[in-house]
């Protein structure tokens, strides 16, 4: 039953939220079915909190699998993203890299997620610069950054309308 849960919930996220809704809702769908109960967060995310932490892991989830497979070095570059520089909780943490997982095995463009996180940050460009650092930053991850890691970044800041 976990596929069709994470279906509906992908289907609900797509019809409220568009691309980053699906992926959320494929993501927390994830989350219920290990617990095999919805659990109440005691800090839920706001609208523009969910925007970024969905855009975000979305977009490092396709910029390390721009090159086919995501490295080991890739994915702990994510970890150190999120307990370095955003310093997430366990709980919290462990949401992120579902939700970078689930945006693995999405369908959704990576010009949907783009111009979605574009559209909830354009009046902020300090974001949208630290999105595209980061993206750089774990294309690096293992020494090199291939050409369709630094194509898909450059597409991103276009998005960005960098």
């Amino acid at each position: 039953m976990g596929w069709l849960n994470k279906f509906i919930g992908g289907m609900i996220g797509l019809a409220l939220g568009g691309p980053l809704g699906m992926i959320a809702g494929v993501a927390f769908a994830s989350v219920i079915d290990k617990a095999g109960r919805i659990q109440e967060r005691t800090n839920p995310l706001d609208q523009q909190q969910q925007l970024f932490f969905v855009g975000a892991f979305s977009l490092l989830a396709y910029v390390a699998s721009a090159d086919g497979s995501v490295t080991a070095t890739e994915r702990q570059k994510v970890v150190e993203f999120i307990r370095r520089d955003l310093r997430l909780d366990y709980q919290t943490e462990e949401l992120a890299l579902r939700v970078f997982d689930a945006a693995l095995n999405s369908n959704q463009s990576v010009e949907a997620v783009a111009s979605q996180f574009y559209q909830g940050y354009r009046n902020n460009p300090a974001i949208l610069q630290l999105m595209v650092d980061i993206c750089y930053r774990v294309a690096y991850a293992d020494g090199t950054i291939s050409s369709k890691e630094e194509a898909l970044i450059l597409k991103i800041a276009r998005l960005f309308h960098f």
